[in-house]
């Protein structure tokens, strides 16, 4: 069967149409559902039993940003939209985050005016 007993499921979906594979995040019933018949949630057993509950897609975009000030913009809704969350992983190289009206973020600080990411504007960073 190819899997290890404790291996922890990993799912992708594949688009036919644009020959692209998209990671999901996925949840699983809960063990004992179903009647008891769900033994095992995200990981192989031997004759275990596990049962998705739920799929959603997972997207990325990976934005190039050189030093000194840079426009960038996307068109994907964040789960979290918080400026200061979009930009958490990066926030160690971004001094300044201006939208179009002049709102700041300045994540060293927590600040933030700008609010929440808009799929609609650019920001200078």
């Amino acid at each position: 069967n190819g899997f290890d007993p404790g291996e922890i499921f990993t799912w992708r979906v594949w688009q036919q149409s644009t020959q692209q594979e998209f990671t999901i995040v996925e949840s699983y019933l809960p063990v004992g559902s179903v009647g008891g018949l769900i033994t095992h949630t995200n990981t192989y057993a031997n004759d275990g039993v596990s049962s998705l509950a739920s799929i959603d897609s997972c997207k990325t975009q990976n934005i190039s940003i050189n030093s000194g000030w840079n426009m960038i913009s996307s068109f994907i809704i964040p789960d979290n939209p918080d400026m200061l969350a979009v930009i958490d992983d990066i926030s160690s190289s971004i001094l300044l985050v201006k939208n179009a009206a002049g709102q700041t973020a300045i994540p060293a600080f927590g600040i933030n005016v700008i609010g929440n990411w808009n799929i609609t504007e650019g920001y200078k960073v």
